[in-house]
């Protein structure tokens, strides 16, 4: 690419800078931990007295993935329903107790617990217990400190009034089933479980550890290893931003495409920089919005990580997927100078055409197309009052000719007369006459040249170009060209 630009922009190109960025990803993916909707298990026993037994629903995303099951298996996604039962147990999806709830219910494998939100309302579920389980370990981080609401509850503090008396001093029985399964009962009984996130994007800028002053910790290497979820790279990330969206350094952030996604790429943040002189040219392109300026939050964190790890991280972890690789070039404008409008597009449209055949798909913009028709638009208006003048003069000039022409055949009338009766032919008269014209017309030409850039330069002092000029002459410069092939002068 540097070749192709060197070739088609000589003396204008000056250099590029780069960035090559992911997709927007999931940043911090973790799932929320719904509060349980105390209810209660019907009984045959109708008496006012007859305390019920609460109970509720409970879902987790990834519960099977962080607990040992001692009976049974997980439960699935599926509900059940019996027209015969129907009315008396509702709809009947599988669902995981803890070994003590287990123990303290008395329950078991193939057992089925109805649920009713309260006495006054006929909704109503049932659970069939398919697994007993319990946690691997309960002050993983997955649990968020609330392993107790699945494998241990604790009697309610308060509970509301559900129409019936129930028993607040036994805890209730915690019935865990699946997400999907949980969009599927009553919403008065359980809240289905969702994620937590924002959206961030992992980025590698050109040129980025010399144009930026770190506040904070140490610049990223290139260093990848390897972590209970996937590949972890070493990142640094922008001031003001990392403060607004509240990242600190040393901390380990996650990024995933998909939310069923096994694997995820970890960024360990080990340093916090800020841009050193923001009038240098090269915060002129991308980079100034990764810094969030203006006070504006993006929709994504971007996270500054080295080229090599980036490609190595991404591309072992979601193999197949895309990037987005940017080019800015930059122009020497005094490059240009020497440059008509026709030799500025030709090297724009070659440049364009060499970089289709090197990348596919690329697409080039610039500023420089739409500055060119704004300049020949603006140069067309500017020649016109010029162009009017010019056509008064070479008018004036022509009729001032025609005159003389007029003048001078009516005055050699006579002579041409008297040379045709002596026996002058046309070819005569013509060699007479054409070498008396070339012969002016080689004279004039020798100081013509000089005698229009006099004239022009002068033209300066007239009051239409004094505006431009300030009176001074007009600059004038006497050279010759030719155009090669291509129409580039040389």
């Amino acid at each position: 690419m540097q070749d192709s630009l060197g070739r088609n922009l000589p003396g204008a190109y000056s250099g590029h800078q780069s960035y090559l960025r992911t997709d927007d990803y999931l940043l911090d993916l973790t799932p929320t931990v719904p509060e349980p909707r105390l209810a209660f298990v019907p009984s045959d026993d109708l008496s006012p007295d007859h305390q019920r037994t609460l109970a509720y629903f409970t879902n987790l995303h990834g519960f099977a993935d962080h607990v040992r099951f001692l009976q049974g298996q997980m439960a699935g996604d599926t509900t059940t329903s019996n027209s015969a039962t129907r009315a008396s147990i509702g709809s009947v999806v599988e669902a995981v107790v803890g070994s003590a709830v287990a123990d303290e219910h008395g329950l078991g494998i193939g057992d089925v617990i109805t649920l009713k939100a309260s006495a006054w309302v006929f909704t109503r579920a049932s659970a069939r217990i398919v697994g007993i389980a319990e946690p691997l370990n309960a002050d993983d981080e997955y649990w968020r400190d609330r392993s107790t609401i699945y494998f241990n509850p604790h009697p309610p503090e308060t509970t509301t009034d559900m129409g019936v008396v129930v028993d607040e001093d036994r805890p209730p029985i915690a019935l865990v089933i699946t997400p999907a399964a949980a969009a599927k009962v009553p919403g008065d009984l359980v809240e289905s479980a969702d994620y937590t996130f924002s959206h961030g994007f992992f980025v590698n800028v050109s040129g980025l550890g010399d144009h930026v002053e770190l506040l904070e910790g140490a610049m990223p290497t290139s260093e990848v290893s390897s972590g209970p979820e996937g590949p972890i790279v070493e990142a640094v990330l922008g001031s003001p931003l990392a403060s607004m969206l509240g990242t600190r350094v040393g901390d380990l952030v996650t990024l995933t495409p998909f939310i069923n996604e096994e694997v995820r790429v970890s960024a360990r943040i080990v340093g916090l920089v800020g841009r050193d002189d923001t009038d240098s040219e090269y915060w002129r392109w991308g980079p100034n919005g990764l810094f969030a300026l203006g006070g504006d939050v993006p929709s994504a964190q971007p996270i500054f990580v080295e080229r090599d790890a980036l490609v190595e991280a991404v591309s072992g972890a979601y193999p197949g997927t895309l990037a987005a690789s940017t080019w800015y070039i930059f122009v020497d404008p005094e490059g240009l100078k020497g440059w008509s409008l026709s030799e500025i597009r030709l090297g724009l449209r070659e440049l364009d055409n060499d970089l289709s055949e090197l990348l596919s798909g690329q697409v080039t913009f610039t500023g420089l197309s739409g500055l060119l028709d704004r300049y020949e638009r603006r140069r067309f208006f500017a020649r016109l009052p010029l162009l009017l003048l010019l056509t008064t003069m070479l008018a004036t000039v022509l009729y001032f000719l025609a005159m003389v022409t007029s003048y001078v055949t009516q005055r050699r009338k006579v002579d041409l007369a008297m040379l045709m009766t002596r026996g002058a032919d046309a070819p005569r008269l013509l060699r007479l006459n054409g070498a008396e014209a070339v012969a002016i017309a080689a004279l004039a030409s020798i100081p013509a040249p000089f005698i229009a850039m006099g004239a022009t330069a002068l033209a300066g002092t007239l009051p239409y170009f004094r505006p431009l000029t300030g009176g001074a002459f007009l600059p004038v410069e006497l050279r010759r060209g030719r155009l090669d092939t291509r129409g580039f002068r040389r």
